[in-house]
């Protein structure tokens, strides 16, 4: 008895995962990058994202992979460097983010140098610009 018991609840549990697992599509673009199409409301299937992507010409013929969420890095912090994985699934381009990052501190060097500023007054600056938007 015991024994049934334990294999229906096991058959519950491996039934039920699918209902909780939340799918989405990962688009592999020509630029290196990947769109990631998330389920606008539960219970979206295959079909949609295939619909989503037949209606949007930048994502139409791309290569695709279907995954569980959780997959997904777990920080959108990187998302500009997520790239494909030959292995499957996404990875985070750290050669992309540290050549932005030295271009980045490059042009900070080179507009303290032009004004003669401080780091203290770049970020000063920086400040005020940010509430003028």
């Amino acid at each position: 008895m015991i024994k049934r018991i334990s294999i229906l609840i096991l058959a519950l549990c491996l039934i039920a995962t699918p209902l909780f697992a939340e799918i989405v599509r990962v688009v592999y673009r020509a630029d290196g990058g990947v769109s990631v199409i998330y389920p606008v409301k539960e219970g979206h299937t295959i079909a949609d994202f295939d619909e989503v992507m037949a209606e949007s010409p930048e994502l139409a013929d791309m290569p695709y992979e279907d995954m569980d969420r959780s997959e997904l890095p777990p920080t959108r912090e990187d998302r500009n460097y997520w790239t494909r994985n030959p292995a499957g699934g996404i990875k985070i381009d750290t050669a992309k983010k540290q050549q932005d990052k030295q271009a980045k501190k490059a042009k900070k060097d080179k507009i303290k140098d032009k004004l003669s500023l401080t780091d203290t007054d770049l970020e000063e600056l920086k400040e005020v610009l940010l509430e003028l938007e």
